[in-house]
């Protein structure tokens, strides 16, 4: 029986997935591919940015990541919707908040739910040249962990960091596995044939941690706290853009498509979102969606909806708590 290889890509938040994600679907060629994206919050915001005549089929799971009991059935199941359309490979982009260490078992689970379609492939972790080294440091358990249990290091946003951010990013990865082959990704763009190379890798599951490598547990109950801010209705931009700027000292993502009102009273949508102190709005198709909040506590969450109101004029709903 042919089998279905499970590609992961993982990377903590902002370091570059989604765009990860459309340059190996740019590659796929003749291929039929399945895509499912994992979104932390309730609500999805990044299946809206793929390039919608690319994927065969796509999935997307929200509310968690797919490695944690809260969704790991719904992740189990749409490995098993995906199976049945019987694709190439299934690409499986995962929150920016992925913790693999239980990876095995539901890869299993969900070989089961395939019927022995799917196998383990590969896992992919796009790393931040930008800030890895900082968030290493500081509050990385998560990034310290995919990186620990990757096939594949690509080092995203070469173009943009400083010598010594991507040294310290490249130090931080090789503590981490030290024998790793770390493939810079420029202006998200991949080498060529990279999807080729991702599949012919041949592994029955993702590495373990080096020897000596400790990643600690997450903070209370191993959940951060996320919140979803709802716009009564359209902005203007540069309001938009002050009040991410407000933000992205105080939380550790953002993100949304959020519709913006023109000069002239036209409407348009744009991605909004931080990563660190970078912010950006870029052009976006498709329906506004909330802007998901991550990280923070409920102080965080209150001030958030607090700087929208002063910064946009309007007004927004807010819902808030531990996410799962």
């Amino acid at each position: 029986m042919r089998s279905i290889p499970l590609v992961f890509l993982t990377g903590f938040l902002g370091s570059g997935k989604t765009t990860l994600l459309n340059a190996l679907l740019a590659q796929k060629g003749e291929r039929r591919v399945g895509v499912l994206v994992n979104e932390w919050g309730a609500t999805s915001v990044d299946g809206v940015l793929l390039d919608a005549t690319a994927p065969d089929a796509v999935v997307e799971v929200n509310g968690g990541q797919i490695f944690c009991s809260c969704v790991s059935a719904s992740f189990v199941d749409g490995v098993g919707r995906l199976a049945d359309r019987d694709p190439d490979v299934v690409l499986v982009e995962a929150s920016g908040l992925t913790r693999p260490g239980p990876m095995d078992q539901v890869v299993s689970r969900a070989v089961d739910r395939s019927g022995g379609k799917a196998r383990y492939g590969a896992t992919v972790c796009v790393v931040d040249a930008v800030r890895f080294g900082f968030i290493s440091s500081m509050m990385g358990v998560a990034a310290r962990e995919q990186v620990a249990r990757s096939d594949f290091l690509l080092l995203s946003k070469t173009d943009i960091a400083s010598s010594h951010s991507r040294e310290r990013s490249e130090s931080a990865i090789r503590e981490l596995r030290p024998d790793a082959d770390i493939v810079p990704m420029i202006r998200g763009q991949l080498p060529d044939g990279f999807l080729d190379r991702v599949l012919a890798h041949e592994a029955a599951s993702a590495p373990a941690a080096a020897a000596g490598v400790v990643v600690p547990g997450w903070g209370p109950n191993g959940k951060p706290l996320s919140a979803s801010l709802i716009p009564s209705g359209p902005v203007e931009e540069a309001s938009l853009q002050r009040f991410l700027e407000t933000m992205a000292p105080l939380v550790l993502r953002a993100k949304g498509v959020v519709e913006v009102a023109g000069s002239q009273g036209g409407k348009s949508v744009v991605y909004a979102e931080t990563a660190g102190a970078l912010v950006s709005m870029t052009p976006a198709r498709g329906a506004p969606t909330a802007l998901v909040l991550i990280g923070g506590d409920a102080d965080t969450a209150a001030a958030a909806l607090r700087a929208w109101r002063a910064q946009t004029g309007t007004d927004a709903t807010l819902t808030s708590g531990a996410a799962h």
